[in-house]
Parts: C-alpha cells; structure tokens; sequence
C-alpha cells in the first residue's frame, strides 16, 4: 500500500510537482491564492488556478500603437514600439494559469511556492488569529526564469532599428512583495482582503544574428488589492480572488554601436484587473 505519511515539506513538494507537471508553459499571473487565516502546523495545501488579466484602455492603445508603428518617423515609430511590447510582455493580458503548494509552520507560520507560467515566488508569512478572524504579513521574492522570444523578420513592423530585421529578446527579472490580508471564517466559508505592494527589476538583452544589438532595463512598481472567498467540502476548497493593481514602470533601452541616440527611455503607467477561479486541496 502507497505510504502517504510524508513530511509536510516532502508532500508540499509532490503536490506542487504534479501541479507544474499539469499546467507549466502558461501566461503570468498574480493572484494569492490563499486566504488570510495561515494552515495548521504540518498542514499541507496544493492548488490550482486560472485568471484572466484585464488591461486598461490606456494601456491597450500604447500595446497596439507598438504593434502597428511603422518607420514613417523613426523616433516616434521605435519609442511607441518599444512602449507596446514591453507593456505587453510585463502586464501579458489575456488568460494565464497559476499553481502553488503551501505547508503551516508552528508559531501561526506558512510558507509557500508558486508558479506562475514563467515566473517563481517562494513566500512566508506571519499570521494572528482567533476562531473567526485572522491578520497576516507576508513576504514574497520572485523571479522570472529564462525567457527567450524570437521575432520573425516578417512579423516586425517596419520600426526604426528594428525595420525588417529578424531578432531574439532574452530576459529575466526578480521582485520582492508585501501582502497584508484580513481574513474571516466561519464553518466551511471564507472571506478575505488587503493590500500587496511590490517591485520588479528586469533586464534583458536583444540580439541580432547572435550578436548584441541592445540592452533593456525597467523597474514596475505595482499596489494591489486583493479581495477573495473560498467553500470548503472536506479535503477541497473552491477559491474566487479579484486582483486590481496599479502599474508604474520606468524603462530604458541601450542600442550598441554609433547610431544616434543611443538609448531610449519611457515611463508608463496602467491598471489591471485579474478575476481569478481556482482549487485547493488540503492534506
């Protein structure tokens, strides 16, 4: 008979081992994933997720400025492109999936791992809590795994240094975050809110032919807040989150060689909202 009397760190691991196996290659995204009121000590939960990140209006048109600039004025036309696409690879809206494995620690503690297409954060946080209502602080380091995109010569718009040409963008980032929850339970109900404060660094380079053509690098700020309620029905929990953040970034881009001007350099602002549908078994 399989022996499922693991350690907790060895049965959070399989539950999010078998998690990533199922939905790894997805978009980013950002919910929590759990309410405030932290698990029991030994505790394990697994979940799975799926959101889909809605962009606002003003962050739409820079996207598709980027993607139907053209090199009628070549300043104009490689400012709006770099504008589009990096608001669309940080923000990436559209439908995403997420997975995480949490483990309860003694002293009212939980530590977590979780994946969000390309992205891994690992967080741990503090909570104080009676029968019914629970405050948590918690801190999250993330990290953006190797990201390699290639764009087709084919694909580009006819943009400035980047006109008809055939390239690669090869990135990765990581971030720190701070949620606060307060949470209420009753029975097998839930219910949850509070604000996440965050930054994220990326820096990337893209290539030419294999050869470095430019170097990026932008800063996101973000505040969100989050607002969920789960049902539980023995060993599974149904969890709804909404996410609304405010987005800053401040980026800048390096061209090598002796073309003028040399760098380019934007700041944008937008916001966000993550509607979020997902499932947690408990262990």
């Amino acid at each position: 008979m399989l022996d499922l009397n693991f350690q907790p760190w060895r049965r959070a691991l399989l539950c999010w081992g078998v998690c990533l196996l199922l939905l790894s290659g997805c978009g980013a995204a950002g919910p929590l994933g759990h309410p405030a009121h932290t698990l029991k000590t030994g505790e394990v939960s697994g979940a799975v997720g799926f959101s889909t990140k809605i962009v606002s209006s003003a962050v739409k048109n820079q996207i598709a400025d980027g993607q139907s600039a053209s090199g009628t004025d070549a300043d104009e036309a490689e400012s709006a492109f770099f504008q589009g696409v990096l608001l669309e690879h940080v923000l990436a809206p559209g439908p995403a999936s997420w997975v995480n494995a949490r483990v309860g620690l003694e002293g009212n503690r939980e530590a977590g791992l979780s994946f969000y297409g390309r992205t891994v954060r690992i967080d741990g946080r503090q909570g104080f809590s009676n029968e019914h209502w629970a405050l948590s602080f918690g801190l999250g380091l993330s990290a953006l795994m190797r990201n390699l995109v290639t764009q087709d010569a084919d694909e580009t718009s006819n943009v400035g240094r980047f006109a008809g040409t055939e390239y690669t963008s090869e990135n990765g980032s990581f971030g720190i975050d701070l949620p606060i929850l307060l949470g209420w339970r009753g029975g097998p109900l839930q219910a949850w809110l509070g604000p996440r404060a965050g930054m994220r660094r990326l820096r990337g380079t893209i290539a030419q032919m294999q050869n470095t053509f430019a170097e990026l690098e932008a800063t996101q700020l973000f505040l969100s807040s989050h607002t969920g309620a789960s049902v539980r029905l023995g060993g599974i929990s149904l969890l709804v989150e909404t996410v609304v953040s405010r987005h800053w970034f401040d980026a800048t881009v390096d061209f090598e060689g002796g073309t003028a001007p040399l760098s380019r350099s934007a700041e944008m602002t937008g916001w966000s909202i993550e509607p979020t549908l997902g499932l947690t078994g408990h262990f």
